[in-house]
């Protein structure tokens, strides 16, 4: 394999959606997450990475008797490993919330829900990787209403919206935060609530649309709401800083570019559900 082709299986393995959040969700649940999600995250970034390498290198071919092989050829598991660990803070935070005083239990609450909807927004990357979106929820001869929930719903930026949504009022939450500027804060963090809502609205006319045969069911996601959730990353990421909070801070310039590369990776995989 030549050099340049060695490097190019490198950037398509670094570089893509699911390796991007992880780390970027290394850094979010390194600053208010749980150190064992924290570790599980680098877990999902590292697997992930080396699954993605040996395909693009053509190293995977027919199934292998070695379970672990198959494992790690598995396209779902980095999205699978990034569920445990999002899975793993709700809990945490949930618990947190249960032990906090009263003053803080609103700001768990939050966050809690933060990591539940990113579990959520995990499970629809699975569902892409694993199906291209060609599962048999979709037969033909399905109602179309359900198709159309289907669709709206499998795009993962779908659930990170609502992730966004909770975690900028959690860091805007933050106990201890800045009280000089809980204005500017508030206001903010109104911004990222609107923009979360705008964005899940926005989803639902489009699939509305889709429903009514206005458009094609892969042009259901334009990638509007992808770049509305990168406006969040960038209210949320004025919140963090305002709060202290560095590391979410560079978590959301990662998420930003993830978002960006979702763009793509869901119309691709619509792409092939157009003519199921």
């Amino acid at each position: 394999m030549s050099e340049f082709s060695r490097l190019n299986a490198f950037k398509k393995s670094a570089f893509n959606t699911a390796n991007l959040s992880g780390l970027a969700a290394v850094f979010l649940s390194y600053s208010i997450g749980s150190a064992a999600g924290t570790l599980v995250f680098l877990l999902a970034v590292l697997v992930g990475s080396y699954n993605k390498y040996q395909s693009v290198r053509g190293k995977y071919g027919a199934a292998d008797t070695n379970p672990l092989l198959n494992l790690i050829r598995n396209p779902a598991l980095t999205a699978q490993i990034l569920m445990l660990a999002a899975f793993i803070n709700f809990i945490k935070a949930g618990y947190n919330g249960f032990m906090a005083p009263d003053e803080q239990i609103s700001y768990f609450i939050c966050l809690s829900l933060a990591w539940l909807f990113g579990f959520l927004g995990d499970d629809a990357l699975r569902r892409n990787d694993t199906t291209n979106f060609s599962d048999p929820l979709l037969r033909n001869n399905q109602a179309l209403w359900i198709k159309t929930f289907i669709y709206v719903t499998r795009n993962p930026v779908f659930y990170y919206l609502l992730t966004n949504l909770f975690f900028s009022s959690a860091i805007f939450l933050t106990p201890g935060s800045n009280q000089e500027s809980s204005s500017f804060l508030f206001f903010i963090n109104t911004l990222a609530v609107i923009t979360a809502l705008s964005g899940v609205f926005y989803g639902i006319i489009r699939g509305v649309k889709m429903m009514k045969g206005i458009i094609d069911p892969s042009q259901t996601n334009n990638g509007v709401i992808n770049f509305i959730t990168v406006i969040m990353n960038l209210e949320i990421g004025i919140i963090s800083m305002i709060q202290g909070l560095y590391w979410v801070v560079f978590a959301q310039i990662l998420f930003a570019i993830a978002n960006i590369t979702c763009l793509y990776e869901t119309r691709h995989a619509l792409d092939k559900e157009k003519h199921f």
